[in-house]
């Protein structure tokens, strides 16, 4: 099993595509990793974000303005 540190190589890449509005199942496929992986690594970025949906996260990563969460958007970037 990997540590932490060795499986990030995917969170970046996970990120980015999630920011497209890939589902796991097209994320895991382009990536060539097992769906959970997928599912995990977006679970870990709801958690450390402070999202609560995965629009809220495919939103951030998107780039595109949150409507309600607008005030983060404006903390994180200070």
């Amino acid at each position: 099993m990997r540590i932490f540190w060795e499986q990030i190589g995917v969170l970046l890449p996970i990120y980015r595509l999630a920011g497209q509005g890939l589902s796991d199942d097209s994320i895991a496929e382009k990536l060539n990793v097992p769906k959970s992986k997928v599912q995990s690594c977006i679970a870990w970025l709801l958690r450390f974000l402070k999202f609560t949906t995965r629009n809220e996260l495919v939103q951030y990563a998107s780039g595109i303005p949150m409507v309600l969460g607008h005030a983060r958007q404006a903390k994180i970037a200070a």
